[in-house]
């Protein structure tokens, strides 16, 4: 849950959580108006959003939300992890 009353987040999501530095408050804005979209190869969905923004979902659930370079995104597409959608 994104209230911060899951039960499955980490001690590690917590922490991360605290210090306020991962992009999950843009989590649904950036999917619904995405700059680039990938699938997965194990069929999740990857919205990039503005200033390096990445989140993943899994069908509507938001899994998680981090920073990531364009040449490292393009990395994941060359290893055959990303298919580029959008």
């Amino acid at each position: 849950m994104a209230d911060g009353g899951s039960k499955r987040r980490t001690a590690h999501g917590w922490q991360r959580h605290r210090e306020g530095t991962r992009p999950t408050p843009f989590a649904f804005q950036d999917r619904d108006n995405p700059e680039e979209v990938y699938e997965q190869d194990d069929g999740r969905m990857i919205y990039v959003g503005k200033r390096r923004r990445v989140h993943v979902f899994d069908k509507d659930s938001h899994l998680t939300s981090f920073l990531m370079s364009r040449r490292a995104r393009q990395e994941k597409i060359k290893e055959g992890k990303w298919r580029r959608v959008y």
